[in-house]
């Protein structure tokens, strides 16, 4: 909210913001050279962390990110395990889905 006094008026301008947050789940199965589950986190259409089964690490990929998450120095661990649990629901859902195409 911004105030401005001219005199005896004021002028009160009211500025609102919208942001949009995103989150892409791929999942693959038997595919080479790509990981099993990457999760990429979005706010306004730039990235801002990243995980992959590869590495079975959830990382920031913006520099504001680590500011933002600097109050909580345990965050990205549990972030991590958060996404490898997701990741393991993901593996059985392929399973489960290969045996009725199968069967």
């Amino acid at each position: 909210m911004i105030r401005i006094n001219s005199g005896a008026e004021y002028l009160l301008i009211i500025l609102f913001v919208i942001h949009s947050l995103k989150y892409f789940y791929t999942g693959s199965s038997e595919a080479p050279n790509l990981p099993e589950f990457v999760v990429v986190g979005m706010v306004d259409d730039v990235q801002m962390f990243h995980y992959d089964s590869s590495t079975e690490k959830a990382e920031p990929t913006q520099e504001w990110m680590n500011e933002v998450t600097a109050e909580d120095p345990e965050y990205w661990e549990k972030e991590t395990g958060n996404l490898l649990a997701l990741k393991k629901k993901h593996v059985i859902t392929v399973m489960v889905n290969e045996d009725k195409l199968n069967s």
